[in-house]
């Protein structure tokens, strides 16, 4: 089907007059909401990543389970001895061959 510019114009105008004189539906309060929060969820979709998009949507989520870890493993660290570790340090420190012969030998 081959059409004419002339006869596309006429289609044009056609429409445009028709839209323009149509009757506008009325909107309510919750319309204009729901329009608005898809308008939103749209270009937050767009614009963000996937890895963006999860961070958003769940890091908030994880926040207090990282907050009672940090303050679980605070709790152990404070109540661990640490006197052996610095005595384990310290010989090693002082002679690295025979600390290694002693750990390898069981001297």
């Amino acid at each position: 089907m081959n059409i004419s510019d002339n006869q596309k114009a006429k289609i044009q105008k056609a429409f445009v007059t028709a839209h323009a004189g149509r009757e506008q539906p009325p909107a309510n309060a919750a319309w204009k909401a729901d329009v608005m929060r898809a308008l939103r969820r749209t270009a937050l979709t767009e614009s963000s990543s996937g890895i963006t998009l999860f961070m958003n949507r769940h890091l908030w989520q994880l926040v207090p389970a990282a907050c009672a870890l940090i303050l679980v493993l605070s709790v152990i660290l404070v109540n661990l001895d640490v006197s052996l570790d610095y005595e384990l340090a310290q010989g090693f420190m002082a002679d690295p061959v025979a600390f290694r012969a002693e750990q390898f030998w069981g001297i």
